[in-house]
């Protein structure tokens, strides 16, 4: 769903600005002078986790020491 919300953003942004269709993504981006959208959603993400863990959220803490005990120990 997040890629068809990228999508969408691109199209009204080439509207906005009568870019031709074909324009390259990155062009919207840099005219609308922003980060693109997946990654905003993934930095607000990782800064969401990072606070969790910070306050010493045990659910947080747990659930990255675990993903983490499985990421190296996988055969």
């Amino acid at each position: 769903m997040i890629e068809f919300l990228c999508i969408a953003w691109r199209k009204g942004g080439r509207r906005v600005w009568l870019l031709p269709r074909d324009s390259a993504n990155e062009i919207v981006y840099l005219i609308a002078d922003v980060v693109p959208i997946f990654n905003e959603i993934c930095r607000r993400a990782m800064n969401f986790i990072f606070t969790c863990y910070q306050l010493g959220s045990e659910l947080v803490s747990r659930g990255l020491y675990f993903e983490h005990y499985e990421l190296i120990n996988r055969p």
